[in-house]
């Protein structure tokens, strides 16, 4: 997709499908919720190292299991060995000290996280941050708002210098919303809102996330005066 500059577009982290289905929740039956979120992980990965594929697929959330049989699950797992340990790998990196949040849907298709703080939960701080670039996926989300409610001046903000020195918002307007790329860009954003908690892989000061059907798009961001910005949102 081109975007409205002279030189350079507004503008892998490898999925496979068991990180799909952790994405789906480890959060599932046989007591899963009197567990900590980490001891639920934990025994997750435990489970599908040994080959427990039972006891890995009683601690997915009843939408993962409606999504996929366990006749499924096991066949998988047994078919595809190398993601199984490339996932059981991820899995076992993950720090138990690691801050816990709960993300809640609201009606309107928008969200709200909340943390974890001495057993007790609290707002995200940035809850009123409607258009936050904090962190990737915090940008990400802001990104897909503001397109989506033709905010072109907040999407000024995610744009790199480089492209932002070439562009304006009535530019951004021009190209996105009556231009040539107008139905490619109402493609990306639909499979964008779909797609905000999809693995992020974050490089230094770089981040990638893969998304849409068959992984069709790739959003690169670029971390630029303290904020993170879409190189290229496709």
């Amino acid at each position: 997709m081109e975007l409205p500059t002279n030189c350079c577009s507004f503008s892998r982290m490898r999925s496979s499908v068991w990180l799909l289905v952790v994405v789906m929740g480890l959060c599932g039956g046989c007591g899963a919720a009197r567990q900590a979120p980490f001891d639920v992980i934990q025994s997750y990965q435990q489970a599908l190292q040994g080959q427990r594929f039972g006891d890995a697929y009683a601690l997915l959330s009843a939408e993962a299991r409606n999504a996929m049989s366990l006749e499924d699950f096991e066949r998988t797992a047994r078919e595809q060995p190398e993601e199984l340990r490339e996932t059981t790998r991820w899995l076992a990196q993950i720090d138990n000290n690691a801050t816990t949040t709960a993300r809640l849907e609201l009606s309107a298709g928008e969200s709200i996280e909340l943390i974890e703080e001495g057993g007790a939960w609290r707002l995200d701080p940035t809850v009123l941050d409607f258009y936050g670039q904090r962190t990737p996926r915090q940008a990400i989300r802001a990104f897909a708002r503001a397109l989506e409610r033709r905010r072109w001046e907040v999407l000024m903000r995610f744009a790199p210098r480089r492209v932002a020195e070439q562009l304006t918002p009535e530019r951004l307007r021009e190209a996105w919303e009556r231009g040539a790329d107008a139905e490619d860009v109402q493609r990306m954003l639909a499979a964008l809102r779909q797609s905000t908690e999809r693995p992020i892989e974050v490089t230094g000061e770089r981040a990638t996330m893969t998304y849409g059907a068959g992984n069709r798009y790739t959003m690169q961001l670029v971390h630029e005066d303290g904020m993170w910005k879409v190189e290229d949102p496709d």
